[in-house]
């Protein structure tokens, strides 16, 4: 457990209050309000226990790094044990006290914070970016340019292609109201229903 871990614990921890203000102003209610206090107020106990328990280790570990042993007026470097060389440096291991007086409450949280510290911390043989982007030859670099090319110039005409579409349907439709425009309309004449009744009689006679 390193100083910097011990850090990201706090600002996790920071970060977590002001999620907790904000809740407490979204309460509607004196109940819930109470509640949520209850309940913040047990996260914020579980994390003062847990930097109790991992402040002084930092502090040994920092003071053990810092400042060598020495030994009369010629300064000694502790060397590695066959024991310590052979232990896998890739991970990061946190260990957690409990005492008696805990609950399992407070032990699962330890153990989940430290999980979530040991998950946090750098890991040499991971690669970022900036590192893939140096590694990669100009080769792969314009291939992976001759791909997004390619993909941006299907979607250019597939959007041409649905403008053409549209403009087709626009100039069907204008074609369509013009004729409708200079055709003529027809002209009826009004005809009483007396004289078509006259008319047939005539006609049978």
């Amino acid at each position: 457990m390193t100083a910097e871990d011990l850090a990201e614990v706090l600002r996790a921890d920071l970060a977590k209050e002001a999620e907790r203000l904000r809740m407490l102003a979204r309460a509607t209610s004196v109940t819930e309000r109470q509640r949520l206090q209850k309940r913040f107020e047990r996260e914020r106990e579980h994390v003062r226990k847990l930097v109790q328990v991992l402040a002084p280790r930092a502090c040994r570990l920092h003071t053990k790094t810092d400042a060598p042993e020495t030994n009369g007026d010629e300064a000694t470097t502790a060397k590695p044990t066959r024991e310590a060389l052979r232990r896998p440096t890739t991970g990061v291991r946190v260990a957690c006290e409990t005492t008696r007086t805990e609950t399992v409450q407070d032990v699962e949280f330890h153990r989940y914070v430290c999980r979530k510290v040991a998950a946090a911390a750098p890991k040499p043989s991971a690669l970022t970016a900036a590192a893939l982007h140096a590694h990669k030859s100009r080769k792969d670099l314009l291939q992976e340019k001759h791909a997004l090319l390619q993909q941006l110039h299907h979607v250019v005409v597939q959007q041409q292609r649905k403008l053409q579409d549209d403009e087709m349907t626009v100039r069907s439709a204008v074609s369509s109201f013009k004729s409708l425009a200079l055709r003529p309309n027809p002209t009826y004449r009004y005809v009483p229903f007396a004289t078509v009744s006259s008319t047939s009689v005539r006609i049978k006679r």
